[in-house]
């Protein structure tokens, strides 16, 4: 034979760790379970922030459809109060439609108040508070 070179290849075989790789793979691993629980922790962190946006715009549409559907809602909106002394009644009038928006009957306070001022007006108007107490006595 004759003197050849040497021929290299490289092949896939078992290589066995020495102490000082098998540290360094435990601090690495180590290092790497720390890292996974800190992304799945912000992956939770994450995903609630989003329930909570997806949350507000599911409420946000229900509460739209709501509308549309029954083509109205409830709002404040500023009333006149105007009483009925005749009928005892207190009517609540939209300052925007001029619509009724509500009507009760009057509290004992209010007809008090009613029946206090007439007889101040009869007093006013020279009239006795006995004869006016006769014409209204129910």
């Amino acid at each position: 034979m004759e003197n050849r070179k040497p021929e290299f290849t490289d092949e896939f075989c078992k290589y066995i760790f020495s102490e000082e790789e098998e540290k360094q793979i435990a601090q690495e691993m180590a290092r790497k379970v720390s890292e996974i629980g800190e992304q799945r922790s912000m992956k939770k962190s994450v995903s609630k922030d989003f329930d909570g946006r997806i949350e507000t715009l599911d409420s946000s549409i229900n509460s739209l459809s709501r509308k549309l559907q029954d083509h109205y809602e409830m709002r404040s909106i500023r009333c006149s109060v105007e009483m009925d002394f005749d009928t005892k009644t207190v009517h609540y009038i939209r300052t925007d439609t001029g619509e009724v928006a509500g009507t009760r009957a009057m509290t004992a306070r209010e007809v008090q108040m009613l029946l206090d001022f007439e007889v101040k007006m009869a007093e006013e108007n020279g009239a006795e508070s006995d004869d006016y107490d006769a014409d209204h006595a129910a």
